[in-house]
């Protein structure tokens, strides 16, 4: 090796280095920053779920700082947070808009529980639609029978986008004891035989699998 190529080896060094520390640490803070976020809106839904949020009256600042909340915990990926959110608030509005909070909350956590099981679709929107394409095969009865064509009432459409915006952040407790399943009272579908049933809130049953699959 002449001594241009010693001269030379300590600049390639340097150009290599910089080069894998170029690529490198974008990934290495992209994953701190997301780290670093997870964490603190995983102690922001407790905050959420130790207030009891919308469990009362409704006040105006706990629906501003839901929706700021809400805003900055799917910053990264708002657009897909708002197509969710949307499919979840609708669930809300035509499963459950004649229950109390109470329901309509348990109505919610059913479609996140399926979310996170593995015999459902991975997405809200998909779990809320499954089957919608056929005329006996829909998994929630408004997505098939007509009711989403229906005209919507304001202030239970409101109350329905905040319940979907603090299940969604994670700032409801989990009560409904990993149910997948609901049923209104007054009919009794042959599927209960195969689930197990855990509670009963408001004018629905409530069921989740007999072996447990989600961790509340």
């Amino acid at each position: 090796m002449n001594l241009k190529s010693y001269t030379l080896l300590p600049w390639a060094i340097v150009v290599i280095c910089f080069t894998v520390a170029f690529f490198t640490f974008p990934v290495i803070s992209k994953n701190a920053l997301q780290k670093r976020e997870e964490n603190f809106w995983a102690i922001k839904a407790k905050s959420l779920q130790n207030k009891n949020y919308l469990n009362n009256k409704y006040r105006k600042s706990n629906i501003l700082d839901l929706q700021s909340s809400f805003q900055r915990s799917y910053f990264h990926n708002y657009k897909s947070a708002i197509e969710q959110h949307q499919c979840l608030s609708e669930a809300i509005y035509y499963e459950a808009r004649s229950e109390s909070l109470i329901g309509q909350k348990a109505v919610a956590e059913v479609i996140l529980n399926r979310r996170k099981s593995k015999h459902f679709p991975n997405t809200i929107c998909e779990v809320v639609f499954q089957g919608s394409d056929r005329k006996t095969g829909c998994q929630f009865s408004f997505t098939c029978d007509g009711s989403i064509s229906s005209e919507i009432e304001e202030k239970n459409w409101k109350r329905s986008q905040n319940i979907a915006k603090l299940i969604m952040i994670g700032g409801v407790r989990p009560f409904t004891e990993s149910s997948t399943h609901y049923h209104t009272v007054d009919i009794s579908p042959p599927w209960i035989n195969d689930l197990k049933p855990t509670r009963k809130i408001g004018s629905h049953m409530f069921y989740r699998f007999k072996f447990r699959e989600i961790s509340d």
